[in-house]
């Protein structure tokens, strides 16, 4: 991410260091609630009332996520009333007006995809190892994904480069709501391709 910071200055881009003004852990619990809750109204009525609901949510989709913040929120979101539902959308709707006042004054949003290249298939669901101690699978790759998906503004993921064991290292770049076009003719204009580094 350095050399490519490095690189975008070198060729007269401005780059600051910079993010919508957004709580995104809160953030990150709010979509995670809204998914449990939209999935469990989603399911057939014949499954029953809120406790069958959010057994089948456990038992037939998040048990592949493991434990974290994906699993936790969305079984919390399966038994939200329907105000609780409707302010946890509010949040996110603010923390979306966050970003359009970003947006209101660059042009693009640089950021990782995770905290380090990608983990090997076989490690879904369990803890990720790092320096720190053990951390879930789907907070060490949702705390980067999930709140900024939930922003609404479109995002393009590309490889950096490759760590360990030459597996890819991504980052993500954000534009402001309905630009999609227009983030694809910057991300050419910037050759953000691996290959343009070598």
């Amino acid at each position: 991410m350095d050399a490519l910071l490095a690189r975008l200055t070198n060729d007269g881009h401005a780059v600051e260091r910079a993010a919508p003004s957004v709580d995104f852990e809160a953030l990150l619990r709010d979509f995670t609630r809204v998914v449990g809750y939209e999935y469990a109204r989603a399911m057939p009525w014949w499954l029953g009332g809120r406790f069958t609901k959010k057994l089948a949510l456990d038992f037939g989709i998040l048990r592949k996520t493991g434990d974290g913040p994906l699993r936790e929120g969305a079984l919390e979101g399966a038994s939200l009333s329907e105000a609780e539902y409707k302010g946890a959308v509010e949040r996110i709707e603010r923390a979306s007006r966050a970003a359009d006042e970003f947006f209101a004054s660059r042009d693009l949003w640089l950021l990782p995809c995770s905290p380090s290249p990608a983990l090997p298939l076989g490690l879904c669901g369990r803890e990720v190892s790092t320096p720190k101690g053990p951390v879930s699978y789907t907070r060490y790759l949702g705390a980067y994904l999930a709140p900024t998906a939930a922003l609404g503004t479109p995002a393009l993921a590309f490889p950096i480069g490759e760590g360990e064991g030459k597996m890819p290292i991504g980052a993500q770049l954000h534009a402001a709501k309905w630009s999609d076009r227009r983030l694809l003719s910057l991300a050419r204009d910037l050759r953000l391709d691996a290959r343009a580094e070598h």
